[in-house]
């Protein structure tokens, strides 16, 4: 297992930098696109110990993961649309 993993946030566009934080509103969604984009999976745990999601799913997969849990977590999907990778 990993032991310890450094982001940068969400990247957004400096247009929008009066009104969005990169560690406010898509913090979330930041993280896990972060890390699923350098390793290109996510990690789950079950009973049988941590597992490999999505392994090598690629690019795409991740950026569009970016969005959707964008549009669950905070639910604003005009600005996950212009923040989306």
């Amino acid at each position: 297992m990993l032991a310890s993993f450094q982001f940068d946030a969400a990247s957004v566009p400096k247009i929008l930098h009066w009104l969005l934080s990169s560690t406010g509103l898509l913090l979330i969604q930041g993280m896990v696109h972060d890390f699923s984009y350098r390793y290109d999976y996510l990690l789950t745990l079950d009973k049988t110990g941590y597992n490999k999601y999505m392994n090598k799913a690629g690019r795409k997969y991740w950026d569009q993961l970016f969005k959707e849990i964008g549009d669950k977590v905070n639910g604003i999907s005009f600005i996950n649309y212009l923040c989306y990778p």
